[in-house]
């Protein structure tokens, strides 16, 4: 084999090996160094953390993040809308005794930037990629959909889309609600989270506050885990109907150990397809239904507490503990108070083990379900048929 004698000249000679090393080590440490360091967003111009990757925006810090890396958000206001395609972590700062990395409407109004042709959403947090997770983030609707009156694109503070999925952890969402009428007079819309359907795996919602909701402050039309958040919509309306429901869900989930209150529904929905929710462990306080369950089967009620607001007969199927109407759910070791109604049933359901208290009427109707082992404490109407 003959080698080029320039080869041999640039690699034998004293100099070649070094220049080729020094290329390469300088190369190699400045990549490290690249890779090694954080990406920051703070709006001044000295970030609070020292980085050479330092954004003024969040969706610039995004746009320039590689999959699986952490966006740091230093305390602060950002009026933007953020669209997140690529799986990381959205990170708020806690830095010199202060917290609170806020996304915020824009100062001229949110625009449509997701959704689907019937249901097109102004969101300030969209997110399209897979295992994308918001940590100790506040995501503050205030102003988002100026006199729409809950006409469409709707207001939601936090979209996971089609093919999506991630966690939502340790956050607050406040203040998703457009007003149906001036100041609100027939009610209110926007959801704090919406998960659209065929999701792309499971999302979680854990550890945070949802406040100051119009419809939903869960809406899941996909597989979701829902625990330990604190849900009060702190709305009201002259009708029951007009006001919201703190956790929506339409397919297998698990909702747990979370408090919902000032509502008019719970917790709601169904499965649409084949699995198993399970709904236990809630402190759940509704001036309507407290749990209300009206498709699919294999769902289980268990061991919540569940307080009625008002106990006004008037309201002609509303004002119920729990509410089924379909069949195979488990209603079991419940604590239920102050409902016209403590279990509502349609036929073929278990209802067991539950303390009904403060009520017009326990169990209805006890035929065609089975029922055993309910404790009654001031309720007119033990069971009706």
């Amino acid at each position: 084999m003959t080698l080029n004698s320039k080869y041999v000249e640039t690699c034998l000679s004293p100099k070649g090996p070094r220049t080729v090393l020094t290329a390469v080590l300088v190369l190699f440490f400045g990549t490290l160094a690249a890779m090694a360091a954080p990406i920051v967003v703070d709006a001044n111009a000295t970030p609070c953390i020292a980085t050479t990757a330092h954004y003024t925006t969040i969706q610039a810090a995004v746009n320039a993040a590689p999959s699986g890396a952490t966006v740091q958000v230093c305390p602060g206001v950002y009026p933007e809308q953020v669209s997140i395609g690529t799986s990381l972590t959205l990170k708020g700062v806690t830095k010199n005794n202060q917290a609170g990395a806020v996304i915020a409407i824009p100062a001229n109004g949110g625009v449509q930037n997701g959704g689907t042709s019937t249901f097109p959403i102004v969101a300030q947090v969209d997110i399209t990629a897979q295992n994308v997770t918001l940590n100790n983030m506040t995501i503050d609707g205030t102003g988002g959909i100026p006199n729409s009156n809950c006409s469409v694109p709707i207001l939601v503070g936090v979209a996971f889309e089609a093919g999506s999925s991630g966690h939502v952890t340790h956050s607050a969402l406040l203040n998703q609600a457009v007003g149906n009428g001036p100041g609100g007079s027939n009610g209110h819309c926007g959801y704090a989270i919406q998960v659209f359907p065929a999701a792309g795996g499971l999302v979680t919602i854990d550890t945070s506050s949802i406040r100051g909701f119009g419809g939903d402050g869960v809406a899941a039309d996909s597989p979701v885990t829902v625990k330990g958040n604190f849900i009060d919509q702190g709305l009201t309306s002259a009708n029951l109907l007009q006001q919201g429901t703190g956790i929506f869900t339409s397919e297998a989930s698990t909702i747990t150990g979370n408090t919902v209150q000032h509502v008019a529904f719970g917790i709601a929905g169904g499965i649409n397809s084949t699995g198993v929710t399970t709904i236990s462990g809630n402190n759940i306080s509704a001036d309507g239904f407290g749990v209300d369950i009206y498709f699919g089967s294999g769902i289980s009620v268990l061991k919540n507490t569940i307080s009625g607001g008002l106990q006004n007969p008037g309201l002609t199927g509303g004002n119920v503990g729990v509410d089924v109407s379909t069949s195979g759910v488990t209603v079991q070791s419940n604590q239920i108070a102050g409902f016209y109604y403590g279990v509502l049933a349609g036929g073929g359901n278990t209802v067991s083990l539950n303390t009904i208290t403060d009520a017009q009427v326990g169990v209805w109707p006890a035929a065609g379900n089975t029922v055993s082992g309910n404790h009654f404490y001031d309720v007119t109407t033990l069971l009706m048929n």
